[in-house]
């Protein structure tokens, strides 16, 4: 009983596999170029939209800090005291 089962599986398997490899859907070389195409638009879209919310977020951290200290100027990535502000402290 055990081999049987066990050969009805295998003739399954098989008459899937037959099965799916006719119905397999075959792509041409202009469909693969433009799926891979597709892909990297969709890749570089996303990454695109990750920059563009980090620089917002960066800005209305710059424009928060700016409304708290007038004094304050951002060069570039350092962030300038012109009064000694709270970490500049008092610099002569």
């Amino acid at each position: 009983m055990n081999n049987k089962s066990v050969g009805s599986k295998e003739a399954a398997d098989k008459l899937v596999k037959n099965i799916r490899r006719k119905t397999a859907r075959k792509y041409s070389a202009e469909e693969k170029i433009r799926i891979v195409l597709d892909h990297q638009i969709i890749v570089f879209l996303a990454i695109l939209v990750i920059l563009v919310v980090g620089i917002a977020a960066e800005l209305k951290i710059l424009v928060a800090l700016r409304n708290t200290d007038p004094g304050l100027v951002i060069l570039g990535q350092d962030i300038i005291f012109l009064d000694g502000g709270a970490a500049g402290g008092n610099q002569e």
